[in-house]
């Protein structure tokens, strides 16, 4: 068998003659240095601002000393919520809504020492997350009616 021929007229090619190839432009020499360049002042710029940011303290939102970020009502809140609590996962979250239905509620953040498990040290952790809310009676909130049946023109 032959090989193949030049056919120019069709404008084939013949096997044993070289094809030209196409290189990438990234290729380059020129290219590859711009990127090499381009790519070490990105990393030396990030890696400053990094650098500048973790020897500072990061600034606090201004508030007063005994407001909470979060305030998680240890006499409404379910199961799910207190165990999100830092120190308290899902068995001591159970431990305080089953102390809760049994004694009632809470009058206090320290009462949480009634339930097992739940120390200072515990209660040191979530005090800044949680809140009692105390009910007060609806006759406490509500004037007597002998008031405001005297106060009527």
């Amino acid at each position: 068998m032959s090989e193949p021929s030049l056919d120019e007229n069709r404008g084939s090619m013949n096997p044993s003659t070289p094809t030209p190839t196409r290189h990438s432009p990234l290729l380059q020499p020129s290219v590859q240095w711009t990127l090499a360049v381009v790519l070490t002042l990105c990393f030396v710029t990030l890696g400053g601002r990094i650098a500048s940011r973790s020897g500072t303290p990061q600034s606090e939102p201004i508030r007063d000393a005994d407001a909470k970020l979060l305030c998680l009502d240890l006499n409404a809140a379910a199961e799910h919520e207190l165990s999100l609590l830092p120190t308290v996962g899902p068995v001591l979250a159970n431990r305080i809504v089953q102390d809760r239905q049994q004694r009632g509620r809470f009058q206090s953040l320290d009462d949480l020492r009634r339930v097992p498990g739940i120390g200072p040290k515990t209660i040191a952790e979530i005090a800044d997350y949680c809140c009692v809310e105390v009910a007060f009676p609806q006759h406490a909130i509500a004037p007597p009616q002998d008031a405001i049946a005297t106060n009527q023109p």
